[in-house]
C-alpha cells in the first residue's frame, strides 16, 4: 500500500492483509471483504491503522486457466492516524514545539481493482492485483485519504 499525497499520517507506506469470499459466475464475481492495514513503520513519527469492511463487483474476463478482472467496490473503513511535527507559530519571534496529533473514525469508502487470476481451472487459483482507493473523511485535518496498493491472494 502507498499513500498518495500526505494521506496516512505521511506514511510512505504501508501492509496491508484481507480475508474475502469470492464467489464467482462465469464472467463475474461478488467479494465480500474485511481488513487490516498498517503503516510499514508501526513506531515511527508517522503512523497509522485502517479496518475496511468492503463489498465489490468484478467483471471477469476467463482466457483459458488466466482470467483477466476489473472492478470495483465501496464500504465503510474505520481510520487511526497519528503524527509528530514540528509546529512554527510566528512572524518576528519564532517558536517551534514538537505536537503530537491523533485523530480517528468511521468514514465511507470506494475502490477499483484490477488484476490477474492465473490457474483458474485447479482447485487453488492464484490472484494478482493493483488497486485504488478513497476514503471520504477528514482525518488530522486532511481531506479524503487515498491509497494504491499491489497484492497477491490465493483462492480455494
Amino acid at each position: 500500500m502507498v499513500p498518495l499525497k500526505d494521506a496516512y499520517a505521511g506514511a510512505q507506506l504501508g501492509v496491508t492483509a484481507d480475508l474475502g469470499y469470492w464467489y464467482e459466475a462465469p464472467h463475474f464475481a461478488i467479494e465480500p471483504r474485511v481488513g487490516f492495514a498498517t503503516s510499514a513503520d508501526t513506531t515511527g513519527d508517522r503512523r497509522f491503522y485502517e479496518v475496511p469492511a468492503d463489498i465489490g463487483i468484478f467483471y471477469v474476463l476467463p482466457i483459458g486457466n488466466v482470467a483477466l478482472y476489473a472492478g470495483g467496490g465501496a464500504g465503510v473503513r474505520y481510520l487511526y492516524e497519528f503524527r509528530r511535527e514540528v509546529v512554527t507559530v510566528g512572524q518576528v519571534i519564532r517558536t517551534q514545539h514538537v505536537a503530537e496529533r491523533e485523530d480517528k473514525g468511521f468514514g465511507f469508502s470506494a475502490y477499483g481493482r484490477a488484476g490477474v487470476m492465473l490457474l483458474r481451472n485447479s482447485s487453488l487459483s492464484l490472484m494478482t492485483s493493483l488497486g485504488y482507493s478513497i476514503t471520504l473523511k477528514t482525518i488530522n485535518e486532511r481531506s479524503n485519504p487515498q491509497a494504491v496498493s499491489a497484492g497477491v491472494g490465493l483462492v480455494f
